[in-house]
């Protein structure tokens, strides 16, 4: 038994799924050679085919780059999934019900899995249906968010009421403290009180695994008055058995794969909210990312290593979006990973820019996007009166150190250091000699 999926069920998966078809699945063009199959690898940058599939054996082989490995690993490999989730996955797809290790809490997990399904499609039809949530299709025509989109992101509108949500659950065999457990709905505040729904009125946007599987819910009021606005301009569910925002990246289940074959670099695009994601989606930028209504943190970052050795930060040209991109850059350097940051125009967001100019546009700043440490050079000069004394050059170079020193690696660390040194025109010297000092020090917060 290998991660709680037993050695018989793995070789089952292997024997159901023919893995010339699979690949085929995934777009790659795959021509007969004889016994076998031959095509471009899809795991670097070929134009003669030197990638071999062998289906009888279920084995695959990059004479290019050394790439090997059977039908688990292609989907490992080619999705960035782990042991366990790319065999769940072949299962799935072919019809095969594995029974992991038991695990006392499988049951409740299960059922919270079954709920947010079944919730989801509940949501859909009311914000296609009910006479109630005409807001909130204004809402969507008002954001030039197609049926198309909602459908595929799985956006809907929560009930006013909670009856109404007590008396689908019973018909759906769902109790109320299932729903209770979801975050969905709250018991009474006091006896003889009513359930009430933290979402009640809200467009729904659909939470997803890695798997695709729905986990949780974030609601965004209609109310523009901000007195009679109850709760936040999103509410989030709380953590349940099957939701931990700290380990969610919104959309990564329709992202990860096309990061993980992006060309010539692995690169992420990450975005602040929801909708930013969306319709960066919507209008081809496939790879784009956000973090579950909290900052970036450590835990997201190992999420999105898995498949992405770069990413090109996009956020709101504010302060409060110039300090996000630096604090997220400094997570994402101290694994390794390359980062830039696109310069959006002022009072422009993704979903702004996109829905402005266009694709185009937007592309442009990615493509103009600067790495972190032009970007948090220039964002400190703009904060000091006389950016070239030598106190707001020093200034600048600490917040430029404290930024490189959570780099591991020498080489990308050597080649921050001297591009921080050109732009501050200072000796690359200096900034060694100030960095051997800072890193004896006790951290400080990334300005």
């Amino acid at each position: 038994m290998a991660f709680g999926i037993p050695e018989s069920a793995i070789e089952e998966i292997k024997a159901r799924t023919d893995l010339s078809d699979l690949i085929a699945g995934y777009g790659i063009q795959v021509k007969r050679a004889g016994g076998s199959y031959k095509a471009c690898c899809p795991f670097h940058h070929e134009k003669t085919p030197s990638f071999h599939i062998q289906p009888a054996k279920g084995f695959y082989h990059c004479f290019g780059c050394g790439e090997s490995g059977d039908v688990i690993k292609f989907v490992m490999k080619y999705e960035g999934l782990t042991f366990v989730e790319a065999p769940m996955k072949l299962a799935a797809a072919c019809g095969l019900e594995i029974e992991t290790k038991e695990d006392p809490e499988a049951a409740l997990r299960k059922r919270q899995f079954a709920l947010h399904a079944e919730l989801a499609a509940f949501y859909r039809r009311c914000i296609k249906e009910a006479k109630e949530a005409a807001r909130a299709r204004e809402y969507l025509a008002s954001r030039d968010l197609s049926e198309e989109v909602a459908e595929k992101f799985q956006i809907g509108y929560a009930p006013q009421s909670a009856d109404a949500m007590l008396t689908w659950a019973k018909k759906h065999g769902f109790t109320a403290a299932e729903l209770e457990t979801a975050g969905v709905l709250k018991p009474p505040r006091y006896q003889g009180g009513r359930w009430y729904s933290p979402f009640a009125g809200r467009v729904m946007f659909s939470i997803r695994d890695r798997q695709g599987r729905v986990i949780a819910f974030s609601g965004r009021t209609l109310e523009t008055d901000k007195t009679k606005m109850r709760g936040g301009k999103y509410v989030n569910s709380p953590a349940t058995p099957i939701f931990k925002k700290s380990n969610v990246l919104y959309a990564f289940d329709l992202a990860a794969g096309k990061i993980a074959n992006a060309k010539p670099v692995r690169e992420a695009i990450v975005c602040e909210g929801q909708i930013d994601v969306v319709r960066c989606h919507a209008c081809g930028f496939d790879t784009a990312v956000a973090s579950q209504g909290t900052a970036f943190t450590s835990e997201h970052v190992q999420i999105l290593k898995k498949v992405a050795d770069a990413a090109v930060l996009v956020f709101d040209a504010d302060a409060a979006g110039q300090k996000a991109a630096v604090s997220t850059a400094g997570e994402m350097l101290a694994t390794g990973m390359t980062v830039r940051v696109a310069r959006l125009p002022d009072g422009e967001d993704p979903d702004s820019l996109l829905r402005s100019k266009g694709p185009d546009a937007f592309r442009e700043c990615l493509d103009n996007a600067v790495s972190i440490v032009a970007f948090q050079v220039a964002v400190a000069r703009a904060k000091e009166p006389n950016p070239d004394s030598y106190d707001a050059i020093s200034r600048t170079g600490r917040a430029v150190l404290e930024l490189v020193k959570k780099c591991p690696g020498a080489v990308m660390r050597a080649g921050l250091m001297q591009e921080a040194a050109t732009l501050l025109k200072i000796p690359v010297s200096a900034l060694e000699e100030d960095l051997a000092k800072l890193e004896t020090e006790k951290p400080r917060p990334i300005q």
